[in-house]
């Protein structure tokens, strides 16, 4: 179990970007599939976005892009490595675009921007063309809705669009869940609520007490396959990233309230 809070790490720049922010997840070394900042942009500012390239002396891996808004107001047009454009794109609160590395974004902060980036590497001979854009209010009304068992949730990113990861948008009954993912590695930025969370072997057990804001997340990585047992209050709310990706209806079933999760 990976555990980081956002307004204890230090700011970093981010790869290919004019951005700052909080590194919560990093790839390779986390063993994820994907990594994550923590981001905040002031307002005014004219600014580039674009996907990752780290190369090794064995390989170059191409990275995609993606935003969750948590707040503010960043408008982008985009340009392709063939020189034609996309857009315009408008990133605000509850909003989630995702790009393939041969878009590059060029955007205005029109009001102080508070942003989770994630890079994902592209497959290998069939990387993500495909710009997919995504608001809570509308997929809230769609087939994309799907009732997880303690909550909601949402689903931004899925198998059929064309990416090795989903990205999801939750929220959480206040009540004690007790968690388990045997085909997924399982990833939660909780951006809003209070959460305790249980996790360990039988005499080994663990217990961390989070608390998240518009101004700092909380990462909970079950990056192990990890079982754990969330306690969630105040509204709590996540983005949670899956791999591989949703195939778009799976949600979680118990047997009994001692048991933990089945998730299919």
């Amino acid at each position: 179990m990976i555990i980081r809070e956002s307004d204890k790490l230090p700011t970093v720049e981010l790869p290919s970007s004019e951005l700052q922010g909080k590194h919560l997840m990093q790839h390779p070394y986390d063993d994820m599939q994907f990594g994550a900042y923590y981001v905040t942009i002031e307002a005014g500012k004219e600014i580039s976005l674009k996907g990752n390239v780290h190369k090794t002396p064995i390989e170059e891996i191409k990275y995609s892009h993606g935003y969750f808004c948590m707040d503010g107001v960043l408008t982008a047009s985009s340009v392709t490595d063939k020189n034609s454009t996309m857009g315009p794109y408008i990133l605000k609160e509850g909003s989630f675009h995702m790009f393939p590395h041969s878009v590059t974004l060029v955007c205005n902060v029109e009001k102080k921007t508070t942003l989770i980036v994630i890079y994902v590497p592209e497959k290998d001979g069939s990387p993500a063309e495909n710009v997919i854009s995504g608001a809570l209010s509308d997929l809230q009304k769609s087939k994309r809705c799907v009732d997880w068992g303690k909550g909601s949730s949402v689903r931004f990113l899925l198998e059929e669009d064309g990416y090795p990861i989903s990205v999801t948008h939750c929220t959480y009954n206040d009540d004690s869940v007790r968690l388990e993912y045997d085909e997924f590695l399982k990833t939660n930025f909780f951006i809003k609520g209070s959460i305790t969370v249980n996790y360990g072997s039988v005499g080994l057990e663990k217990s961390s007490d989070l608390t998240c804001s518009k101004d700092s997340v909380a990462m909970v990585s079950a990056n192990e396959n990890d079982r754990h047992c969330l306690l969630t209050s105040n509204n709590c709310q996540s983005i949670n990233i899956f791999s591989p990706a949703l195939k778009g209806q799976e949600k979680h079933s118990w047997t009994s309230n001692e048991d933990y999760s089945d998730f299919s």
